[in-house]
């Protein structure tokens, strides 16, 4: 009750007292999927289309923030038809310690070709792979800040389940999944979830220890029959997760490593790990162009884990940054399999127009992906995606 009173006191306070506008834009991406294998279901396409509207608006009081950030996702792809709260948070602040209250999007984690670390928010798998396209969480929560370290606590009330493949969806080749999620939890999406997390710095060292409690974010497949067919049926156990990232600096090189341990309450425990380095070349040929060459390894001790789809993996890959004015950049990335021989190829660039429009290009090639359980969906599912953003 006294956590309600306190925010309808910062509401009404806010009427008398004028905010200064620290943050506002508005965006329209205009996405074109095309895919180079022809579709094997009826219902979906070799082409999707989808228009997303992003806005942000942020004010501030005396010790008192408060961030809005909409996101309207329009296309022909039933899985990227949403719309979403990224943030609405009410944030307080003292010398050292801040409160917040609402929805918010966090991330964790410094690793490149995956982030086992990252476990507040859910994701859209359908639009991004690599999963860090996230679903706004609602949570409580308090950071405290002691010299270079900071304690972060969030109560999260409200678990949201993970948007997959519908009907019509690509990349997925699987079965259909079922709407109706099972959890291990009678209480279900009304599970209450907490985090914890240990951050900061000690001279190159940035450092970060977690520990969750919760509804598993990532859930496994269950074979069901439904209506006279088979289909996936998303299960959410609880479980308890214990997790370290760490990045060290020296000169041009960053060595980066996560790792994650999970203690399910009905399940066996798992671990993985990822882990590499990043070394950076600077002034190519006296130029302004930089390149970084990315090496990681990936490593599960579960081959069906849900933690982590690559359980014995390498990644290999460069990132090239033209330091220009229109901050040109590209990535490329190969992660291959030291067992199964499969590959997995993701292509990034982008490049800006002017100051209202830039351009990016997205590209994901799957090859012998079959035999691998976490991946096998996405055989023959190789696509290129063309994103063009309007700011207003």
């Amino acid at each position: 009750m006294s956590n309600v009173i306190y925010l309808l006191l910062i509401l009404v306070a806010s009427y008398f007292v004028m905010p200064v506008v620290y943050a506002q834009s508005l965006s329209i991406e205009l996405q074109q999927r095309l895919f180079t294998h022809n579709n094997t279901q009826v219902s979906q396409h070799n082409a999707y289309t989808t228009a997303l509207i992003k806005g942000e608006i942020g004010y501030e009081w005396e010790n008192v923030s408060l961030g809005f950030e909409p996101l309207v996702s329009i296309s022909n792809d039933d899985a990227l038809q949403y719309a979403d709260i990224q943030q609405l948070l009410l944030t307080h602040y003292f010398d050292t310690a801040q409160i917040f209250y609402g929805i918010d999007t966090v991330f964790w984690g410094v690793t490149e070709s995956y982030h086992l670390v990252d476990v507040i928010n859910q994701v859209n798998i359908v639009a991004d792979p690599k999963r860090e396209k996230k679903l706004g969480q609602p949570m409580i929560g308090a950071s405290w800040f002691i010299d270079n370290h900071t304690v972060d606590l969030y109560y999260l009330p409200y678990f949201r389940e993970q948007y997959t493949p519908e009907s019509n969806s690509r990349p997925w080749r699987g079965l259909p999944i079922n709407d109706k999620a099972m959890y291990e939890s009678s209480r279900e999406q009304k599970h209450v979830d907490w985090a914890v997390r240990l951050s900061g710095f000690i001279d190159d060292i940035d450092y970060g220890f977690g520990y969750f409690r919760g509804t598993q974010r990532n859930p496994i497949y269950e074979l069901h029959h439904s209506s006279s067919q088979l289909t996936l049926t998303p299960f959410y156990y609880q479980t308890q997760q214990w997790s370290i990232d760490l990045q060290y600096t020296y000169e041009s090189w960053l060595f980066k490593g996560e790792i994650v341990y999970e203690s399910p309450n009905s399940l066996s425990s798992q671990y993985a790990w990822v882990g590499g380095f990043e070394y950076g070349i600077y002034n190519i040929a006296d130029s302004s162009q930089d390149i970084n060459l990315l090496l990681e390894g990936l490593y599960s001790n579960n081959k069906d884990s849900n933690l982590l789809p690559f359980t014995k993996h390498i990644m290999s890959g460069f990132r090239w940054d033209a330091n220009n004015d229109s901050s040109t950049n590209a990535l490329l990335t190969l992660i291959q399999g030291m067992e199964g021989n499969d590959s997995t190829i993701y292509i990034n660039a982008q490049h800006r127009v002017n100051e209202s429009i830039s351009l990016s290009l997205d590209g994901w090639l799957f090859y012998k992906v079959e035999n691998q359980p976490q991946l096998a969906a996405y055989q023959n599912e190789d696509y290129f995606q063309f994103n063009l953003t309007y700011h207003l």
